[in-house]
């Protein structure tokens, strides 16, 4: 009902699916609604900094994975990642940090790995959040942008207009991810 709402005031409105957490609870929801009834998948996407690192497991090469299957199964939607972040803060989850120069950095590989990942159609992702909130805040006041909203903005303006490769290989334990634009290769390490 909500999406012929909408689309009867908007028909050019882009309808997301409730923002869920994860694969299994996105499935769950997705599974309840009919597919023409949205039309992109919204996800809060927190991750373990070791998960970047293939460390007990792989965001890129298990959770992407995970993540592309169940799109797959829900007819192959846009994906919007409406919340992702790291806090500069400690805190009782892995993604509290515990400093801003490590937030921006995986703030950083987070979107890198995320949108080189070439079996999902990532069209939004979005941080949580700008302003003042428990360290995920990308400025403090309004005013003081944190590293991690210079390495955000330097990321989006180098990978505007690029298109994903994959992951490349650079060496042992090193992380890089291609794309590529207007012939030109952009590497991020």
């Amino acid at each position: 009902m909500t999406y012929d709402t909408i689309k009867a005031v908007d028909p050019n409105a882009i309808v997301l699916a409730p923002a869920t957490s994860g694969v299994g609870e996105s499935d769950e929801w997705l599974s309840a609604i009919p597919a023409d009834k949205y039309d992109a998948i919204s996800l809060h996407l927190y991750t373990e900094p070791d998960f970047l690192n293939d460390r007990r497991y792989s965001y890129f090469g298990q959770g992407l994975l995970n993540l592309a299957v169940m799109v797959a199964q829900h007819g192959n939607k846009p994906v919007w990642i409406t919340e992702f972040g790291f806090s500069s803060q400690n805190g009782p989850q892995a993604w509290y940090v515990g400093d801003e120069g490590a937030q921006a950095r995986f703030l950083v590989q987070q979107v890198a790995e995320t949108l080189a990942f070439t079996g999902l159609r990532v069209e939004r992702i979005m941080p949580y959040v700008f302003n003042d909130h428990d360290g995920f805040e990308l400025v403090h006041g309004w005013t003081a942008p944190k590293p991690a909203y210079a390495a955000f903005s330097t990321l989006i303006a180098r990978l505007d207009g690029a298109t994903p490769v994959g992951r490349i290989d650079a060496g042992a334990g090193v992380f890089a991810f291609r794309f590529e634009r207007a012939g030109q290769q952009i590497d991020v390490v």
